[in-house]
């Protein structure tokens, strides 16, 4: 599979490459940072989610039927967060975090909290019943091992970080289940 990265200024930047076995590459000398992969049509939205990989930006894609944008990394969901917020100062945006409890600092749900505090956006994470389950790291994840509708679910309980709370706070309702 072959995905585009599109950049900031609406033209093709760079390609990312999925095998059949799940192995990612980028074409070599491509630009990745701000670049992203836009599914649906942002125009109008209320809600845009912003996830770091294209599969998993198609799993939220089918359970929202809403605007997803695939950053590609936990590193870039910053930027192209940023570049949401400048195009949509409207709409809610909803950062969809890998939940890496196996990795140093957890940094899908690190960086995550991070983009959706620069931006005054929301932070969903790939929970089942309120409670991380093993090899459940993002919302792909969480549909193959409970299906479509603990996705949907994880969105009613997507939260706005506190300034000062780590990533891994507690997951409390909030006004973002009312703009879903």
């Amino acid at each position: 599979l072959l995905v585009p990265m599109m950049g900031a200024d609406g033209k093709l930047h760079s390609l990312q490459k999925i095998e059949a076995d799940g192995s990612k590459y980028f074409l070599a000398g491509g630009k990745t940072k701000e670049c992203y992969f836009l599914i649906g049509n942002t125009e109008g939205a209320s809600v845009i989610y912003i996830a770091e990989g294209f599969a998993t930006a198609v799993t939220i894609y089918e359970a929202t039927k809403q605007a997803v944008v695939a950053a590609f990394s936990c590193g870039n969901l910053g930027p192209v967060a940023q570049l949401f917020r400048a195009r949509h100062p409207d709409s809610a945006i909803i950062l969809c975090a890998d939940h890496d409890t196996k990795t140093d600092g957890n940094p899908g749900l690190t960086k995550a909290t991070e983009a959706a505090r620069a931006i005054n956006g929301f932070v969903a994470k790939p929970f089942l019943n309120s409670k991380a389950v093993e090899n459940v790291t993002d919302f792909n994840d969480l549909k193959i091992f409970a299906g479509i509708e603990a996705v949907q679910k994880a969105f009613e309980v997507a939260e706005e970080p506190s300034a000062t709370e780590p990533p891994a706070a507690s997951l409390t309702p909030n006004t973002a289940s009312g703009l879903l």
